[in-house]
């Protein structure tokens, strides 16, 4: 199965695919309204826009990235500007304030 993943940080970088993937993935330029990034996270804030891009990975590559976010990270579906996709977000146990 094909997921849509919407990446805005250290996902896009092509040293950081070729490790997770073996390859880098083709990609489109996204954008994610009412999200501002905050260091390696994205949160809630009306009015704001995170730029990323968007790629498809499958359900090994998907288990692969879940293994890189790890734990303190949440895998859940958004609206972006190039339709519903999975993003990742830090967990709010993990936030440091």
């Amino acid at each position: 199965m094909k997921h849509k993943l919407f990446v805005y940080g250290t996902l896009r970088y092509p040293n950081i695919q070729n490790s997770l993937y073996g390859k880098l993935k083709p990609s489109i330029e996204a954008k994610l309204y009412n999200y501002k990034k905050v260091g390696l996270n994205i949160v809630e804030d009306f009015g704001e826009v995170v730029e990323g891009e968007i790629y498809e990975v499958n359900d090994k590559e998907l288990e692969i990235t879940d293994a890189y976010e790890s734990e303190y990270y949440r895998r859940f579906k958004i609206e972006t500007t190039r339709g519903k996709a999975l993003v990742y977000q830090i967990k709010k146990t993990y936030e440091i304030n």
